[in-house]
């Protein structure tokens, strides 16, 4: 096994994402679910998906069934707690292709949507905003139709997400050179006007739109794909942090019937 796994609790089927890094050490040992707290046993490297396959259909075929511990021979020294402690993916959000879906108010801040490497400072809870392309097509009609229409018929959804520290700096570093690169082309206009040349004038517009772009581009860490009634859409999450949600099609796959009952009874 070469990539990460998702392992659910065979009692309360919260997942797990288990690196092989990660099986290779404590693989066979038994561990203790975070969330409820039961006793089970860690996949062996090689044995890894046929058991996670079984897990996936105990734990999703009979939701909040109380399984029983693992044998007494079976037991090794007890971890403190299954798997990276940065790698539980919470309910309502699933990976399909290069995708991210989540049910409007769902959080995916368990890992670095860039990563999938263990998060740091708070979450972002950014409400993402989505209309159908061809409403861009009203812009003819002039920007102020365009807003109005957009206003009208666009989706929107709350989702939160996490960056680890690397990609906060990154992100923190794109706001800030755009910014300054921004109040360099107003000096620049500044200076136009001061020494009454005009060549300084398309320079200082160049730096404006360059730097607004940048940093709102920079600023951006996710992007609505689609937005429909119950379900969000995201694109520019990395590989690394796709593995570590379930996918959208296979075994023990549960979108969008549970995912229609999880963005019913989550405030949006």
């Amino acid at each position: 096994m070469s990539q990460p796994m998702i392992f659910p609790c065979p009692r309360c089927g919260t997942p797990y994402t288990l690196t092989p890094e990660y099986l290779a050490q404590y693989g066979g040992q038994t561990t203790v679910c975070t969330n409820c707290g039961g006793q089970f046993v860690l996949p062996g490297p090689s044995s890894a998906p046929a058991q996670a396959s079984v897990a996936q259909g105990q734990a999703y075929a009979q939701p909040g069934a109380t399984g029983q511990p693992p044998a007494a021979g079976q037991a090794q020294p007890v971890l403190p707690y299954a798997g990276p402690q940065w790698g539980v993916a919470t309910a309502g959000a699933w990976s399909e292709g290069r995708l991210i879906v989540a049910a409007k108010g769902a959080s995916v801040a368990h890992a670095c949507v860039k990563c999938g490497g263990p998060p740091a400072g708070r979450p972002f809870r950014r409400m993402f905003h989505w209309h159908q392309p061809i409403i861009y097509l009203t812009i003819l009609a002039g920007l102020l139709i365009y807003v109005i229409i957009a206003l009208c018929v666009q989706e929107k959804g709350r989702v939160e997400y996490a960056l680890c520290e690397r990609h906060r700096r990154r992100r923190r570093n794109a706001i800030f050179g755009g910014w300054l690169l921004t109040f360099a082309g107003i000096g620049m206009f500044v200076l136009a006007g001061v020494q009454e040349e005009v060549v300084w004038v398309p320079f200082g517009i160049l730096a404006f739109i360059g730097g607004l772009v940048w940093a709102i581009v920079g600023a951006q860490t996710l992007r609505p794909e689609k937005i429909d009634a119950r379900f969000v859409w995201l694109k520019g999450a990395g590989e690394d942090f796709l593995r570590t949600l379930p996918p959208v099609q296979g075994p023990g796959a549960y979108y969008p019937q549970a995912a229609f009952a999880y963005a019913t009874a989550t405030p949006q």
